[in-house]
């Protein structure tokens, strides 16, 4: 499984400038980075940053909450007078199931609408962790996104799929 330390490792030697700061501060001064080689293991500064992603919900708003750490993007909820809509819903369906229990902690209104802010795999494909296919075929649950959503989707998945999963392996380990 590929994962930060397989990812770093199996780069070593072509990253240029992994350690951002140094290579930042070199290319200010004048200098030129150099080419570093990425040694077994996890870059303290890396390591510190992933525990960004630990899984979590923030109050980011009066009536408003960010999951991170369960997903490539974070689900994000939006508490209203009669239900809430879910902003992005993850990219699996059992993540999705986890943040709906968290934020079931915090309300117990219902999902009214499901918002898609864009087409990649990491923010549609939770929904059914939050919402059932029935409900929105009742007409419960609306569900709002580009009108080239769908078409994108399938457009892109081929492309697109590939870097989603190196970049979550990256970010989540």
């Amino acid at each position: 499984m590929l994962n930060r330390q397989g990812f770093l490792y199996g780069m070593a030697g072509t990253l240029a400038g992994l350690s951002s700061a140094r290579a930042d501060d070199t290319a200010k001064q004048g200098g030129t980075a150099k080419l570093i080689a990425v040694a077994p293991g996890i870059d303290a500064a890396l390591k510190a940053h992933g525990a960004i992603f630990e899984r979590r919900i923030h109050k980011v708003g009066e009536r408003v909450y960010s999951a991170v750490g369960w997903s490539g993007c974070n689900a994000i909820m939006v508490v209203g007078g009669d239900g809430v809509v879910i902003v992005d819903t993850g990219d699996n369906v059992q993540a999705a199931r986890e943040v709906a229990a968290e934020f079931a902690k915090i309300t117990d209104k219902p999902v009214r609408a499901v918002i898609y802010t864009c087409f990649h795999i990491d923010h549609i494909s939770g929904v059914k962790g939050f919402v059932s296919a029935e409900d929105v075929a009742a007409g419960k649950v609306e569900v709002i996104a580009h009108e080239t959503l769908l078409r994108n989707v399938v457009k892109q998945a081929g492309a697109v799929t590939p870097v989603l999963g190196v970049r979550t392996a990256y970010n989540f380990g």
